[in-house]
C-alpha cells in the first residue's frame, strides 16, 4: 500500500470513528480528558497498523477492540474498578448546550438520571449499552469486540434497557 493510499483510508476511517470511540471512552471512563486520550491512542495504532488490516469490514470491531483495550488498560495501571459519575463531570460532559429552558434542564436531569442509572448496573451490561447506544456497533459487532455470543448482547441490552425504563417512569 502506498503512503498516500494509506493516509487516504485512514482518514476515511478516522472521520467515520472518531466521534463513536470518544462517545464509548467518555461514558467508559467518566474523564473526557482520558477519553481523548484513548482515542488517540487508538486511531495511532490504526494508522501503525492499517496495512496489516486484511477485512476492511471488520474495521469497526478492530478498532473498538483496540478502544476496548485500551480503556481496560487504563483502568488496570490506574487500579481502578469501579468509576461513578459524580455532579462536577456531568457538567464538565456538558450533556446540553444552548439556552437553559425547561425542557432543556428536564432533558440533561433525565441524561443524569440514566447516566447514574448506569453506574448501579454491572461492568459488562453497562459496556454493552455502551458500544450500542454511543458506540453504534451492531449486535455482532459487540459480540466480536466484547468476546461473547450474540444472544448474551441482546439479554444485556434487553436487561439494562427494561432497568433504565423502570427507573425513568417511576420519576416521570
Amino acid at each position: 500500500m502506498r503512503e498516500k493510499e494509506k493516509e487516504i483510508l485512514f482518514l476515511r476511517y478516522y472521520e467515520r470513528h472518531k466521534n463513536a470511540v470518544y462517545n464509548y471512552a467518555v461514558k467508559m471512563l467518566h474523564d473526557s480528558d482520558k477519553a481523548a486520550d484513548v482515542t488517540q491512542n487508538v486511531f495511532l495504532k490504526l494508522f501503525e497498523n492499517l496495512q496489516l488490516i486484511r477485512d476492511e469490514n471488520k474495521i469497526s470491531v478492530w478498532i473498538f477492540v483496540t478502544a476496548r483495550n485500551e480503556i481496560y488498560g487504563y483502568f488496570r495501571s490506574a487500579k481502578r474498578k469501579e468509576n461513578y459519575y459524580d455532579e462536577e463531570e456531568m457538567e464538565k460532559l456538558n450533556l446540553q448546550s444552548g439556552e437553559n429552558t425547561q425542557s432543556e434542564t428536564e432533558l440533561k436531569e433525565l441524561r443524569g438520571i440514566i447516566l447514574n442509572e448506569l453506574n448501579k448496573i454491572s461492568e459488562v451490561n453497562r459496556e454493552t449499552f455502551l458500544l450500542r447506544e454511543f458506540g453504534g456497533l451492531s449486535y455482532k459487532e459487540i459480540a466480536e469486540v466484547t468476546g461473547t455470543e450474540i444472544h448474551n448482547v441482546k439479554s444485556r441490552l434487553f436487561k439494562t434497557r427494561k432497568k433504565l425504563i423502570e427507573k425513568i417512569s417511576k420519576i416521570i
